[in-house]
């Protein structure tokens, strides 16, 4: 996990990789999604936490999230 300055969380793919149970291929799958709420800076993918709990929310994506 990744903050900000200013307080803002972010998961990386690495954070969601493990959150979801999904690995390598299915996370970039996720992260390359237009619908996946994330940004990329460089190579680097980041979610923020807030997005990342509503998007699994709204889609049923998991009964237990660690973050």
């Amino acid at each position: 996990m990744k903050e900000t300055p200013d307080g803002t969380k972010f998961l990386t793919r690495k954070d969601v990789m493990k959150s979801i149970g999904i690995g390598d291929s299915a996370s970039l799958e996720l992260f390359n999604n237009p619908e996946f709420p994330a940004i990329r800076f460089g190579r680097s993918w980041l979610i923020e936490v807030n997005a990342f709990r509503k998007y699994v929310s709204e889609r049923h994506v998991a009964n237990k999230l660690v973050y």
